[in-house]
């Protein structure tokens, strides 16, 4: 089978692109003629290692960083938000163009993405199955909540500018042929939005690749004494990961005499004024040296961070679709805290495979942190059951044959 397996951005690590990356790759193990097509692609700093032997393209490289202030006036905001949905609309229309014919199924990653396999499959009649990774639909804002008179009319008049955008992703979606999501949760969201009928394929995770990793070194280069736990969290920092909440929770077991370390590796320049957010947020709670933010972490090192920690904690919230940092962290032999809110939690059990938590709850992470502490024999049995499940049950080989079988419907 020839496969064209389309990605808006493959210029830095994240889950999206290492998603389609390593399905890319299995496909590509099992026989099938791939091409990955990008709208940008940056070689050097997105996933090397998994794009070496892949037939990877790209229409351009990285955009250059924005620099000064961006637009603070309502007006301006509103303005450079609609430009930027006219150039995102140009952008999937010209990409499309590049994609040559041939291809016996499209098979776009992530939101924005599916208005350029549209396009192709009305240019050439191509199948189109989507993988629609997050439920984040373009120019869409009927689910926002805006305080306030003023703040509502600004708000009924960006979703009145932006609904021919709106409208033009409704049908791109509905242009595809299949979907595929990650969890229930995002399935009954894309139901009840474009009134489509997602099926289920959850990611897989490199088992093998996260069992070994030299803890010990890694913590000797943080700083973090052997004997101290440390939690950790694997994530780029955007405001549905709700680190605040892993940070208060830090305090309050501060508070109550317990030694530990919060680690929080990931790139930080995707949501500036997040960052900053929590950052002040360690600060101002007195947890400098009890809360670290790494940055970005190389691929080939995220073995040796796994391995440090005592525990893994993801808080994100109902926007966050799934989750491959604690999937990784399960794998490489860990417990893991995990919000209720995010779709993970739809196949993990409480107290068996994962600690399940209320979401926007420090004082639940607190609790499920003692008693990983407090129980080491219930830390190991739940952290042996973890990795036992990802190992069976989530490899990118069975995400890959439950996606052949979507393509070979057509």
């Amino acid at each position: 089978m020839k496969i064209a397996v389309l990605v808006n951005s493959l210029v830095r690590v994240g889950g999206i692109a290492k998603h389609t990356l390593r399905a890319s790759q299995e496909f590509a193990q099992m026989g099938h003629q791939v091409t990955v097509w990008a709208v940008e692609y940056d070689p050097d700093n997105c996933y090397p290692e998994l794009t070496k032997g892949l037939d990877v393209r790209g229409l351009r490289g990285p955009r250059p960083a924005e620099t000064g202030q961006k637009a603070t006036a309502p007006g301006m905001r509103m303005a450079a938000y609609l430009l930027g949905l006219w150039q995102l609309y140009l952008d999937q229309r010209r990409f499309s163009t590049v994609i040559p014919g041939g291809y016996d199924v499209i098979h776009p990653n992530g939101n924005e993405i599916i208005w350029a396999a549209a396009e192709y499959k009305r240019r050439h009649g191509t199948p189109v199955v989507w993988m629609c990774n997050d439920f984040w639909p373009m120019a869409s804002h009927r689910h926002e909540r805006v305080p306030g008179v003023a703040g509502q009319l600004r708000h009924a008049a960006k979703s009145a500018l932006s609904m021919p955008f709106e409208r033009y992703d409704r049908a791109a979606v509905r242009d595809a042929d299949r979907i595929a999501v990650l969890s229930e949760q995002v399935r009954g969201q894309m139901k009840r939005h474009y009134g489509v009928q997602p099926v289920i394929v959850r990611a897989g995770v490199d088992s093998a690749k996260f069992q070994s990793g030299d803890g010990w070194t890694a913590r000797e280069r943080l700083g973090i004494r052997h004997d101290s736990f440390l939690l950790l969290t694997v994530c780029e920092l955007m405001s549905r990961r709700r680190l605040e909440d892993v940070i208060r929770a830090v305090r309050v077991l501060v508070d109550e005499g317990l030694d530990l370390t919060y680690v929080v590796a990931g790139r930080t320049s995707h949501s500036p004024d997040y960052t900053r957010f929590v950052q002040a947020e360690a600060f101002t709670t007195g947890l400098d040296g009890r809360v670290r933010f790494m940055g970005e972490v190389p691929e080939a090192e995220l073995p040796d961070i796994y391995q440090a920690c005592d525990a893994f904690v993801w808080a994100s919230d109902e926007n966050q679709s799934w989750g491959l940092a604690p999937m990784e962290a399960m794998a490489a032999g860990k417990p893991v805290i995990v919000s209720r809110a995010n779709g993970l939690a739809e196949v993990l059990e409480d107290g068996q495979t994962a600690l399940l938590v209320v979401p926007r709850s420090p004082e639940a992470i607190a609790a499920a942190v003692k008693r990983l502490i407090a129980g080491p024999p219930m830390r190991q049995a739940l952290a042996g059951r973890g990795q036992e499940l990802v190992r069976e049950e989530y490899s990118w080989r069975r995400n890959a044959e439950r996606m052949l079988e979507l393509f070979a419907r057509w």
